[in-house]
């Protein structure tokens, strides 16, 4: 019984240590680019702020402002519009 108490508790805790995946794992995020947060927001301003977000394919897509961005799930970062940094 000692030894199948002992056992379950290692695999318990050698998943806890295992590294977590993550969506946009393998994704190029461009320079100056930030990360969403975990957490996505539900409400955002209708400020226009524009700038690019880029989903979990590496894709670019412009957005109005970064929360409106960000409260799409597909989007893993954002930031300025690539046309005004060229």
């Amino acid at each position: 019984m000692k030894k199948i108490l002992i056992s379950a508790t290692l695999v318990v805790l050698l998943s806890a240590c295992q590294e977590a995946t993550d969506a946009s794992s393998g994704v190029q995020i461009p320079e100056g680019f930030k990360m969403c947060p975990e957490v996505r927001p539900e409400i955002c301003t209708m400020e226009y702020a524009p700038v690019d977000g880029v989903d979990a394919n590496g894709n670019l897509a412009e957005y109005s402002n970064s929360c409106g961005a960000c409260a799409n799930p597909d989007v893993v970062a954002v930031g300025p519009l690539k046309s005004t940094t060229e």
